[in-house]
């Protein structure tokens, strides 16, 4: 796209310093226009989650929280230093921005594992293990401190800080995300149900901040 392309920037997990192997690439690019659907098209690959916009646009909600991300630790890898360029927010806007997240997507997420039959199923997986207990302590700790951590920054800090009755499910959850070997829990079964538990812990705990 030349002439088009203002800059492009890694955020995610690369600028957070937690990119494990499975984990996605994801770029914000800027450009001078709005790239039409057969440009993005283009540049789908697998395994590489690209963001879009033209910086005269307004960001909101989690458009707005990738490019606070990218403005605080996003990689340059062409164009302007993000934070000369990318807006970043204050805590009370996080707070808004991650609240509206908890409601509109994990509480439903939490009540479909729990009673819609493929959706108990699937929450056996050891990926929706990790997608439910990485999930909201990253919300937790940005709504507490206004800090935007990466998926293990906040399992860590959730395990210090929310109790010793999480720690088994919290630890399995890193364990799963770091490749060692050794579940710590003899039944999926189990492992599910402290999951689904945590989960509805972890967003009790970061509504009532």
């Amino acid at each position: 796209m030349p002439g088009v392309v203002v800059a492009i920037w890694a955020g995610g997990s690369i600028a957070l310093d937690d990119f494990q192997r499975g984990s996605d690439i994801d770029l914000l690019v800027a450009t001078t226009r709005e790239a039409s659907p057969e440009e993005r098209a283009r540049a789908r690959i697998a395994g590489v989650e690209v963001e879009w916009t033209t910086l005269t646009t307004p960001f909101a909600g989690l458009a707005a929280l990738t490019a606070a991300t990218v403005h605080r630790s996003g990689i340059t890898i062409r164009g302007p230093n993000p934070a000369d360029v990318l807006p970043d927010l204050a805590h009370a806007e996080l707070t808004a921005i991650m609240r509206a997240n908890l409601v509109a997507y994990w509480v439903p997420w939490l009540a479909a594992a729990r009673t819609r039959p493929f959706d108990r199923v699937k929450a056996l997986h050891p990926t929706c293990i990790q997608w439910g207990v990485f999930g909201v302590p990253r919300q937790y700790v940005t709504v507490r401190e206004g800090r935007i951590v990466s998926k293990t920054a906040g399992a860590r800090i959730a395990r210090d800080e929310l109790g010793p009755r999480w720690h088994r499910i919290l630890d399995e959850a890193l364990r799963l995300r770091h490749g060692e070997r050794g579940s710590l829990y003899a039944s999926p079964f189990e492992r599910r149900r402290d999951m689904l538990a945590f989960v509805e812990h972890a967003i009790e705990q970061t509504l009532t901040r």
